[in-house]
């Protein structure tokens, strides 16, 4: 899989607007229900204990939610196309459909033998219970599905594009319904139709689909090994695409979007996100935007591209099928952090070692001696905020707890724990202001803490930079007294590696997240400041931009306008190995211990690798091999 151009995504919103879309086929609503365990009662009645709803939200699901994605994204007409029961959901349905501008003269209300298609999905202590289905019996009235299809075959000289969307066996793709949507496919060639279908699409002869990875090996019978690689996927789309004789798009999650047409194949990375996702509402995301940008006259792989970044956007958004909202759509597509070697990142078993070393070649990347070395800071050659995580954790789940911390049952304490733990490795490697972003909505969903005793992300930070800094002082304290010595809190080797770069005429640049004060301030009492001759640069306090992400682009860019080659970035974090990788420089990963400060952390290899990483080492120990594997010569 190769990286994508970015593309003007103001451009491609504007294109939206003027375009007219059709969504025909099966409309859900969702249900979702917040429970509150210490709330019940026992039911007089039945003596039972009852099940007390903190919060109810209603959000459109299925054909709704595609139509209501085209809606958000700002296409200038969404027409709706289905069947609704006469009850409380599609009412609410209709609502939410009128609020967002979509012409919904074709969904029909069904008196008997149909309830709107309802989800309705319990949650408790953040996890999603079995769901309650209603809808499942619907049986669709001909008459009313013939009505439907006459005034969607009436509106289709309007139309720019179609999405058929059928994910309901009891839904209004009957055989017969489909039938007939097949021939109106086959008799407007020319209108733009794409298939989202999880059950038949097989059938739809004439359109193009959307269809995931396991539905697409599942057609063809094929039975997909995990992890799946590259050449599976190009098999599986190739043979589709002969078998359909139209475009496929094909999601698979993290891996991206395969998109085969007559002219070539193209695997579009999947794209990195921060904090835990809810993939749910990515595949309707994905096809909104497919269709839109088909609609408006855009390449099959320039949609697919488009549709990425919709879906990326959306699983973001937990608990909820989310939205592609143009603003985060815009701040994605106009930088995007790629996932690179997905299948190796998670199976070190598959790691290609250098002469039996813990180093690890990814790429047969080379640059030749390096003109320009840039390096991290924390990690990469210092130790001294190792640790960072647990004043995090501790920040974080004394925010979470508030006064209530030691009074707390041990199963909600384990919880927040757990999902604590699972936010900062979620994080790692973002900005601070982002994971304490993650720490709002923890606070919110536990409900521990009164609104008034809320602090804001900022206040939040600070409490974390306050703990983190304590710890950082009383070594600095420690190393300036000579109780530490400066090796106590440096990377094996480091030291030497830089002097030896040094000693060739390597210009050094010195680059961190932190202030740059403190950088300044470090490096030169742990010994090394005078070494980096490009420059030592730290962040602003700002919570606007990566304040790590701003650094490494500003130098990075300045090597570049002067036309340097031969630049080589080291990091162990994937915010400085993306941005290399974006400028096609040499990637080498630190995947430093920093507890014992030599030795490989497994943790940081398969972040690293996914951010892009060329090369990985574990620490600076033996220059000889490092130089040797990374091919700068002995």
């Amino acid at each position: 899989m190769l990286p994508v151009a970015n593309m003007n995504i103001e451009a491609v919103l504007n294109g939206f607007k003027g375009i007219s879309v059709a969504v025909i086929g099966d409309f859900c609503i969702d249900a979702y229900l917040v429970l509150h365990g210490d709330k019940g009662e026992i039911s007089v009645e039945t003596g039972l204990r009852t099940r007390s709803v903190k919060e109810i939200r209603f959000e459109l699901g299925g054909a709704a939610n595609v139509a209501k994605n085209l809606s958000v994204l700002g296409v200038g007409n969404v027409f709706a196309f289905g069947i609704i029961g006469d009850d409380v959901y599609g009412r609410e349905m209709c609502r939410q459909l009128d609020s967002l501008g979509i012409d919904r003269t074709g969904l029909l209300v069904q008196k008997t033998g149909w309830s709107t298609n309802t989800y309705t999905k319990p949650y408790s202590d953040f996890r999603e219970e079995p769901r309650i289905d209603i809808g499942n019996f619907n049986t669709p009235d001909k008459d009313i599905s013939e009505d439907v299809l006459s005034r969607f075959e009436s509106a289709l000289k309007n139309m720019n594009a179609v999405i058929v969307n059928q994910q309901l066996i009891s839904g209004i793709s009957t055989r017969w319904f489909r039938k007939r949507i097949i021939r109106i496919i086959k008799k407007y060639p020319k209108t733009v139709f794409i298939v989202d279908s999880r059950a038949y699409s097989d059938e739809f002869d004439g359109a193009m689909r959307k269809i995931n990875l396991s539905e697409a090996a599942n057609v063809l019978g094929f039975n997909l090994k995990e992890p799946v690689d590259d050449d599976s996927i190009r098999k599986v789309s190739d043979e589709l695409h002969d078998r359909w004789k139209q475009t496929v798009f094909i999601t698979m999650g993290e891996n991206g979007i395969a998109v085969k047409n007559e002219e070539h194949l193209e695997l579009i990375r999947g794209i990195n996100t921060s904090g835990a996702v809810d993939t749910v509402g990515a595949g309707d995301a994905i096809v909104a935007g497919i269709a839109a940008c088909l609609g408006s006259g855009m390449k099959h792989h320039d949609a697919a591209r488009f549709g990425n970044f919709c879906a990326a956007v959306t699983i973001t958004q937990r608990f909820t099928a989310g939205s592609p909202f143009p603003d985060q759509v815009r701040k994605i597509g106009s930088d995007p952090d790629y996932i690179y070697n997905l299948v190796l990142a998670d199976d070190p078993r598959r790691a290609k070692r250098f002469k039996n070393s813990d180093i690890e070649i990814i790429s047969g990347k080379t640059s030749g001696f390096p003109l320009h070395a840039v390096f991290d800071h924390d990690g990469t050659i210092s130790t001294l905020r190792e640790g960072w995580e647990t004043c995090m954790r501790e920040t974080m789940i004394e925010s979470i707890s508030g006064s209530q911390l030691e009074r707390l049952p041990v199963g909600l304490y384990n919880s927040i724990c757990l999902e604590v733990d699972k936010l900062i490795d979620l994080t790692t490697g973002m900005r601070t202001i982002e994971q304490m972003r993650g720490l709002l909505k923890l606070i919110d969903q536990f409900g521990i803490v009164e609104k008034k005793d809320k602090l804001t992300e900022s206040g939040y930070k600070r409490l974390y930079l306050q703990r983190l800094k304590s710890r950082i002082s009383g070594r600095l304290d420690g190393v300036s007294k000579g109780i530490f010595s400066p090796d106590d809190f440096i990377i094996k080797g480091a030291v030497s590696f830089l002097k030896e770069l040094n000693r060739r005429g390597v210009i050094l640049y010195l680059a961190s997240g932190t202030d740059e004060t403190d950088v300044s301030n470090e490096a030169n009492l742990l010994g090394y400041a005078d070494l980096f001759k490009g420059g030592i640069f730290g962040a602003e306090d700002s919570d606007e931009e990566d304040p790590k992400k701003k650094v490494f682009k500003i130098i990075l860019n300045n090597i570049q306008s002067e036309g340097s080659k031969g630049i080589v970035v080291f990091g162990d974090g994937p915010v400085e190995i993306r941005e290399a990788r974006k400028r096609d420089f040499m990637a080498v990963g630190v995947a430093s211990d920093e507890v014992r400060r030599f030795g490989f952390n497994h943790k940081k290899r398969s972040r690293l690798i996914r951010a892009g990483a060329d090369v990985i080492i574990p620490d600076f120990s033996d220059i000889g091999l490092v130089f040797s594997a990374l091919r700068f010569g002995v």
